[in-house]
């Protein structure tokens, strides 16, 4: 699972910066859609989670996967670099809670000039205002996406680079606590990068398995079945589609294989108890 982890890895960085803090960083209930990486410079802070807080300290990196649900605490003086990206794969990956990632991990020596580099390359990214209601928002993350699909190969590359080379730090570490069926564990790796057009019989072929067993076996792990996974991922990445862009519901549809757009909005309610549209007018509202 981790070779499948980084050969899907295709970080779309957000925003990047430095920022220097004097005990105004105190926010709550904050949860994104995105993941961050910081690099503490001077000073501390604590990033608080249900369970404990944890203590960001000078020389080393920290990650705050997408979706946690956390807050900040500052009394002082504090400066810190801060790398906001987007990685379905990293995210849905981190949500499973097939690793137990390590959320902080030393600095090398060459850190600091990695996240200086990318802050250099991506210096219209940084942040006026660390109040994640102002740039955590659904115009703002648009227009960014918009920028990062009109980016230079050879600038993508390198930002892509850096970020992974950061990511290299927690993942080092990691422990695999996946005690799955390989061929499940495989099984789901296809499902994850084909879910908008996938054929449970092609996959069910591909790992050698007869569809009764499959079935089996897969329900046990997951704790659902195939085609319930299937439509929880179509859900995630709907939603996160509806949030981040303007595309119309045919073109959803046509995207995520429904028939038609009512088709889609009848799955996306039975799900959610919304409309798409629905879905997309609250979000924008947020």
């Amino acid at each position: 699972m981790i070779k499948s982890l980084i050969s899907h890895l295709n970080p779309q960085v957000l925003n990047v910066g430095l920022a220097s803090l004097d005990a105004n960083w105190n926010f709550k209930n904050v949860r994104s859609g995105f993941s961050r990486i910081y690099y503490v410079s001077d000073g501390e802070a604590y990033v608080e989670f249900d369970d404990r807080d944890m203590h960001l300290t000078p020389g080393n990196l920290y990650l705050i996967p997408a979706f946690t649900l956390h807050g900040y605490r500052c009394t002082g003086a504090f400066s810190h670099y801060y790398i906001h990206f987007y990685d379905r794969h990293f995210q849905h990956e981190l949500a499973s809670d097939t690793f137990g990632m390590p959320f902080q991990a030393e600095a090398h020596y060459s850190d600091v000039a990695l996240v200086q580099r990318l802050c250099s390359i991506l210096s219209d990214r940084t942040l006026s205002d660390f109040s994640p209601a102002v740039y955590d928002n659904v115009s703002t993350l648009r227009g960014i996406i918009r920028s990062n699909s009109q980016m230079s190969v050879d600038k993508a590359i390198e930002v892509k680079g850096i970020v992974m080379q950061l990511l290299a730090r927690f993942l080092n570490g990691i422990s695999n606590k996946d005690e799955r069926d390989p061929r499940i564990v495989r099984a789901v790796g296809i499902i994850d990068t084909s879910y908008d057009n996938v054929c449970l019989d092609e996959v069910i072929k591909e790992v050698c398995m007869s569809k009764s067993n499959f079935y089996r076996l897969f329900t046990h792990y997951m704790e659902c079945s195939p085609a319930e996974y299937i439509s929880l991922r179509k859900l995630e990445a709907i939603k996160l589609c509806l949030q981040l862009t303007s595309t119309s519901l045919s073109e959803i549809s046509d995207r995520f294989g429904f028939s038609d757009s009512s088709y889609l909005i009848r799955f996306f309610r039975k799900h959610t108890g919304l409309t798409p549209s629905r879905y997309r007018r609250m979000m924008q509202q947020t």
